[in-house]
C-alpha cells in the first residue's frame, strides 16, 4: 500500500523502483488502464512495441514514426497546459 501526498505524489516501494531500475531523474509512462494506474519504463514500453511490430517490420518503421510525432505534440502540449 503506497500513501499520497498532499501534491498528488506517491512513493514507489523501493524493490519496484529496482525492478523496473527507476533512478532518480528517471522518466516513466504513467497511464489508465481498466481502472488501474500502470506505470512503464521507456525500455518496458519500447519492448513492448517491437514485440508488436516485429511480424511486420515494413510497418514498425511507419508506426514509430508516427508515435515519435504524436510524443512530441503530447509534450508540447504538455508543457503549454495552465499552470505547469
Amino acid at each position: 500500500m503506497a500513501e499520497v501526498y498532499e501534491k498528488g505524489q506517491i512513493l514507489i516501494p523501493k524493490y519496484i523502483r529496482d525492478a523496473l531500475k527507476i533512478t532518480p531523474g528517471s522518466q516513466v509512462n504513467v497511464r489508465l488502464e481498466d481502472n488501474r494506474a500502470v506505470i512503464e519504463t521507456p525500455a518496458a514500453f519500447l519492448e513492448e512495441f517491437e514485440r508488436l511490430t516485429s511480424h511486420n517490420k515494413s510497418s514498425a518503421g511507419k508506426t514509430a514514426k508516427l508515435i515519435e510525432k504524436s510524443r512530441k505534440k503530447m509534450e508540447e502540449e504538455w508543457l503549454h497546459v495552465p499552470g505547469r
